[in-house]
């Protein structure tokens, strides 16, 4: 039985970053080359999507903590998220297609955060790991094959079908059993940041996925290879397999050291990755370094999520993992979206934009060093 649960969970993340990876990926470009979108509309659909986000996380995470059903909240928002992007079928317009993504993101933002709160709960850290590697490898294999298969006109059916497979693949996830419960709170997130932990882990996460966001956008915008999709599923693959090899060893490395030593750690290796990615590169150098993102970025989401289990009381694991989630990746994407966006129309042919992204992850290891040496991570 806990092996179909843990199966049915990575199969969950499979999905859902699968279809992440097309979402943010492909489309833009879909957008650019095949309906012609100009930058300024590509930016407000994108940056829209985050802000829906900040509002979903801690919609859903509230109502999950408050009822305890956090698989029948996942099968819903699964099925309503298909609902909504089949007017992409008949309309190409820009506001349907704006508001197609945008509700897209109210169901579809709190699903990776609710499915954590399943797996720790069911499974505690120490298989947690594993199991997520599902999503990388889910992010990999869309990424990868797409571009091989496809080209970018038929992004449409292709993301109707994952969507598709992605609610079929919630249906077996069980609900939660186990967690502690409370009298219920209308409002958690107050009593969360009135943890002096919590404040600091959001504002060190918020600033590293700012420096990050414009991973999508180098890869099938970096200048050196404009709109070369074979190019982007082979960087996206080779991330994929290093951020996955750090997943699968995760519990033999995450005790060893404390979650500032991780943390610092990875956002010096983002600031290093940035710092080269603002000259011009030769193609093969261009997919190798795709190796720093996927180590950097698999240390610092389950560094995080660790170190977030170690001090955020039970009974508001989903509202904690869904606020976290939300600032760290829905408010880091607004943000991040916007300032890739006006340096891109920069002179420097776009290079301008790495630099910055640097100079942003160097911040972040600023703010790690708040974190307490002695901190620790949760080991259950």
């Amino acid at each position: 039985m806990k092996i179909f649960k843990s199966l049915s969970l990575a199969l969950g993340y499979f999905a859902y970053y699968g279809v992440l990876s097309l979402q943010f990926t492909y489309f833009p470009t879909y957008f650019l080359q095949v309906l012609k979108f100009s930058g300024a509309e590509l930016g407000m659909i994108y940056s829209g999507i985050p802000v829906i986000g900040l509002i979903a996380h801690p919609f859903w995470g509230q109502i999950a903590d408050n009822t305890h059903k956090t698989g029948k909240i996942i099968r819903w928002c699964s099925f309503l998220s298909l609902l909504t992007l089949l007017p992409l079928c008949l309309f190409q317009n820009f506001w349907t297609i704006a508001a197609c993504f945008w509700m897209l993101s109210f169901f579809r933002s709190a699903l990776p955060s609710l499915l954590d709160t399943l797996t720790i709960t069911e499974f505690g850290m120490q298989k947690y790991s594993n199991i997520r590697m599902g999503g990388s490898a889910g992010y990999g294999f869309f990424a990868f094959l797409f571009p091989l298969f496809f080209t970018v006109n038929k992004i449409v059916p292709v993301l109707l079908g994952s969507l598709f497979l992605s609610w079929i693949s919630t249906i077996f996830i069980g609900e939660e059993q186990g967690r502690a419960s409370k009298e219920k709170n209308p409002v958690y997130f107050f009593s969360l940041i009135k943890i002096p932990a919590f404040v600091i882990l959001i504002s060190f996460s918020f600033f590293h996925w700012l420096s990050n966001m414009p991973y999508h956008l180098i890869l099938d915008d970096h200048q050196s290879y404009m709109y070369v999709i074979k190019v982007t599923g082979y960087a996206v693959g080779i991330g994929i397999i290093a951020e996955c090899l750090v997943m699968a060893s995760a519990y033999k490395w995450l005790t060893k050291a404390s979650p500032r030593f991780w943390l610092i750690l990875a956002a010096s290796i983002t600031a290093l990755r940035w710092a080269l990615m603002s000259y011009p590169m030769e193609k093969g150098f261009f997919v190798a370094l795709q190796l720093l993102h996927g180590f950097s970025f698999a240390v610092f989401f389950l560094t995080s999520v660790s170190y977030l289990m170690s001090f955020v009381p039970e009974y508001m694991r989903a509202s904690g993992q869904a606020i976290f989630s939300g600032i760290t990746f829905s408010g880091g994407t607004f943000l991040g979206a916007l300032y890739t966006g006006f340096l891109l129309d920069l002179p420097g042919k776009g290079f301008l934009v790495f630099g910055v992204s640097a100079i942003l992850s160097l911040l972040s290891v600023i703010l790690a060093l708040w974190i307490g040496k002695g901190d620790s991570m949760k080991k259950e």
